[in-house]
């Protein structure tokens, strides 16, 4: 029988047979003061000097590494047999796996408290689900999320929808058995039902544990609290979607309700009239006793109209513009009601600052699908407004095409768009981009169109029909492969922004047109930067969100351009990850006009912030309102301020062109027949 046995340093017995031991072979030596392989060395004498005899040693080897050595020892030489050594072998395998066990279960109890304390710090809870059982494991921090005291119900799946408040439950339970069945990941966003009718909104992802055998019969995931940033999406979508002087619906929520409407009408075949109103003699008033009377002037008609309206959708478009959205059958009829309503609403004086004021309001109304698509209708109202101003104001006039000809100019230019393109007419003209130290570190590329007669045309009269038409998919890739042609010739490397219309994304193959023009034209992907508004994503996020990454894998970046603007914007915000953040102008020209502009500004930094994207303001046309976006986190900025949008060689400096010998050449009048 050996006298002792044990896990030992190679230093304890010396290196005499270090080198068989690292071939992973298991040394036997029968009598240690006779062996020559020991010898006279210091390792026979430490051995003989412990009154070993006999030893065995089986070395422990990971990776190819010698780690340490089982040895067992006889007091007094002996012949080592075969069997001896295979019980040796087997006994430092067998040593081998526990000490694996142990060091497993050591660092699984290290990595369970290092996901515990990542999930306490970050107020998040976990879960699994075994689908077979029906049962759930719920962290301690999910029982407090969930509004309960830890281990006070069973936690099967069953007991999740009694958390879960009322009107979200049969949604999020729908979505979650949806995703299961198809085997793909859970995403829910749900409020809570708590006691005494507290609530906070949660949102969970999780997906399913892969099975070596088979089938994935569990799910995991984890769960957040999200309550401060749905309170901080609800106050950005009212301050973005609220006239802040009146309380009505603005223009972007107004258009929101016209796509609706729109959308609506075509489903059930319910026509919709549209009215636009402006206030008579507003400017007079405004002029005579201020602007102060004149935003009481504006309060009090709101008021009027909201009550005159009825259940109709009435909002505040501009300075003393409204709009009306009228739907059913006998639209014509109804909507000559309410334009009649309002009229009376603001026929009695009004009481201001012992002043009586009196006005009127004059009324356009245009009628879907009678006189065009939703865009086309708005516009006529718009003019059958202009003609009733143009009448003498006081009174509603509907939408003839007849005597408007604003229709046919419309229909002229877009006749003309067509053959803009084969013609060369299209130009860039570039808009400098700075940071925080006021160097220019790129430019947006922005299109313009030289017709041939009426010079250069405004971007918001051309783009909205070339949207219109489907000629925009045309003319943005020509734009993209010119703003890609003109930087890669740059000496410096700056970047280049150029913006994708909705349209764009429609038809298939817009990452393979990218990709073509970074190829064609030798510019680096990173300097591209590709901007979308919310409208890209509102139709199919599915599918366009797929495209987006399909063109973050190409090295460009992604960004989100008129941020705030639309009421889905911190939703795609924090579903995409964009590149940055561009701030709309609207909210930056109206700071000192507009006290809730800051509110909303200092809101969108903060998102920004939080979610770790970049921002940049546009529109910046002064110098207080840079210094107030730098005072609060926002760095970059583009607007007048900066620079003016001009070809680019006008910058031809800030690219790194040599200027000796360049003049500005102002383009020739067109002539025309």
């Amino acid at each position: 029988m050996p006298t002792s046995i044990g896990v030992h340093r190679l230093a304890d017995y010396g290196f005499a047979l270090v080198d068989n031991l690292r071939a992973a072979k298991v040394s036997a030596i029968d009598d240690v003061a006779a062996d020559p392989r020991l010898g006279s060395d210091i390792a026979a004498s430490n051995h003989l000097a412990r009154q070993i005899g006999a030893f065995l040693r089986a070395p422990l080897v990971k990776d190819g590494r010698l780690v340490t050595v089982l040895s067992v020892h006889h007091q007094e030489p002996r012949r080592w047999t075969a069997m001896d050594v295979s019980l040796v072998e087997e006994v430092a395998e067998r040593t081998w796996e526990a000490i694996e066990r142990v060091r497993a279960a050591e660092a699984l109890h290290d990595s369970e408290e290092r996901l515990r304390f990542a999930l306490t710090a970050a107020n998040a809870g976990a879960w699994e689900w075994d689908l077979t059982t029906d049962l759930n494991v719920w962290s301690d921090e999910l029982w407090k999320l969930y509004g309960l005291e830890p281990n006070s119900c069973e936690p099967s799946h069953n007991a999740w929808p009694e958390t879960v408040h009322p009107d979200d439950r049969i949604a999020a339970s729908r979505a979650e058995r949806e995703a299961v069945a198809k085997g793909g990941e859970i995403a829910l966003e749900w409020r809570t039902c708590e006691r005494g009718g507290a609530q906070r909104w949660l949102m969970t992802r999780g997906g399913p544990m892969n099975h070596p055998d088979g089938p994935s019969v569990r799910y995991g995931g984890d769960v957040i609290d999200i309550t401060e940033s749905k309170k901080s999406e609800e106050k950005i979508n009212y301050l973005a979607h609220h006239d802040t002087l009146t309380g009505l619906p603005n223009r972007a929520a107004f258009n929101e309700r016209l796509s609706a409407a729109r959308a609506e009408a075509d489903e059930t075949r319910t026509p919709v009239a549209v009215l636009c109103l402006d206030l008579d003699r507003f400017k007079e008033v405004n002029d005579v006793f201020g602007h102060v009377i004149g935003d009481e002037l504006l309060l009090q008609a709101s008021q009027r109209f909201r009550t005159g309206a009825g259940g109709a959708y009435i909002a505040r478009v501009g300075g003393d513009e409204f709009a009306a959205v009228v739907s059913g059958k006998s639209r014509l009829i109804r909507a000559s009601d309410l334009a009649e309503r309002l009229h009376w609403a603001v026929a009695s004086p009004f009481d201001i600052e012992d002043k009586q004021i009196r006005i009127g309001v004059s009324v356009g109304v245009a009628l879907y699908p009678d006189h065009g698509d939703m865009e086309a209708v708005l516009a006529n109202a718009d003019a059958g407004l202009y003609r009733a101003k143009a009448e003498g104001g006081g009174k509603t006039c509907v939408f003839d095409s007849g005597p408007d000809s604003r229709l046919r100019e419309r229909h002229t230019l877009m006749q003309d768009l067509k053959y803009a393109l084969e013609r060369d007419e299209f130009l860039l003209h570039y808009q400098p981009q700075a940071g925080a130290d006021g160097a220019i570190f790129g430019f947006e590329a922005l299109l313009r169109w030289r017709h041939p007669c009426l010079g250069l045309v405004p971007p918001n009269a051309f783009i909205p029909i070339a949207e219109e038409s489907g000629l925009i998919t045309a003319i943005g890739e020509w734009a993209l492969r010119e703003a890609c042609r003109e930087a890669a010739a740059w000496p410096r490397p700056l970047t280049v922004a150029v913006n994708l219309s909705p349209k764009q994304f429609l038809k298939d193959g817009l990452p393979q047109i990218v990709h073509s023009a970074l190829l064609g034209t030798g510019l680096a992907s990173h300097r591209l930067e590709l901007e979308i508004t919310e409208s890209v994503l509102i139709h199919d996020f599915s599918r366009v969100s797929a495209i987006l990454r399909q063109l973050k894998a190409l090295g460009v970046k992604v960004a989100m351009d008129d941020f705030g603007t639309g009421y889905s914007s911190l939703s795609y915000a924090h579903s995409f990850p964009f590149d940055k953040i561009k701030i709309d102008a609207s909210f930056v020209r109206s700071l000192h006009e507009n006290p809730n502009s800051e509110t909303i500004i200092k809101a969108i930094i903060g998102l920004g912030g939080g979610l770790g994207v970049p921002l940049i303001a546009e529109g910046v046309e002064t110098k207080e309102q840079q210094e107030f976006l730098r005072s609060i986190g926002c760095f970059e900025a583009q607007g007048f301020l900066i620079g003016r949008p001009h070809p680019i060689d006008v910058y031809a400096a800030v690219v790194g062109r040599s200027t000796s010998g360049w003049l500005t050449l102002e383009p020739k009048e067109a002539i025309c027949a």
